[in-house]
């Protein structure tokens, strides 16, 4: 049995990271909305930096321990949603699945390969759904994410927690580990 709590990981933060501020937290890309025609090029022609090093990493890791892209899952929260799913369609041959958790997909890439993809989000997600500007309700909206995924043929399923934020819960965290048993035909009981 999974045992998540916020507090638990923000614990974790402060004893590792004492001067976390979120506010200076890394991101991949710039938040603000001038980067979007920038971002938009480089996801075109598969060119995000960060994407392409997970995607070494994770080829380095499947030489190395004998393993095939089916053998592979995608998993990340919020920013790193989105480079899960970047990196995986991405790759020449599909991995196991990918999960996006509160994260997002612009579109604009071209998906060499169509894995199938988890979308969690919390019902009360003020990052994702609480979008004031028409530009980032446009490109950040779980709904314009859920439509450029089926655009593109990649099979999408969308789960909404009830009273969850932009956070992982029990709840969230029990969804992609049933998706990620079932991609790896393992039997959930032996999955926790």
């Amino acid at each position: 049995k999974m045992h998540y709590s916020a507090e638990k990981t923000a614990s974790i933060r402060e004893k590792y990271d004492p001067a976390f501020d979120p506010d200076k937290a890394r991101s991949w890309f710039k938040t603000d909305m001038t980067a979007v025609p920038k971002m938009a090029l480089r996801l075109v022609f598969n060119s995000v930096a960060s994407v392409n090093q997970v995607n070494k990493l994770a080829d380095h890791y499947r030489d190395k321990y004998g393993l095939q892209d089916k053998d592979i899952a995608f998993f990340g929260m919020s920013q790193g949603g989105a480079i899960a799913t970047y990196a995986a369609i991405a790759r020449k041959e599909p991995c196991a699945g990918v999960v996006n958790h509160s994260g997002m997909f612009f579109g604009f890439a071209r998906a060499k390969s169509k894995p199938d993809v988890l979308m969690i989000r919390g019902e009360d997600d003020n990052i994702l759904c609480d979008n004031k500007s028409k530009w980032k309700k446009f490109f950040v909206a779980p709904e314009g994410a859920l439509r450029r995924l089926k655009r593109r043929s990649i099979p999408v399923t969308e789960i909404v927690c009830s009273h969850l934020g932009h956070d992982m819960n029990d709840e969230s965290l029990a969804h992609a580990t049933e998706f990620l048993a079932d991609a790896f035909r393992v039997p959930v009981s032996e999955a926790v």
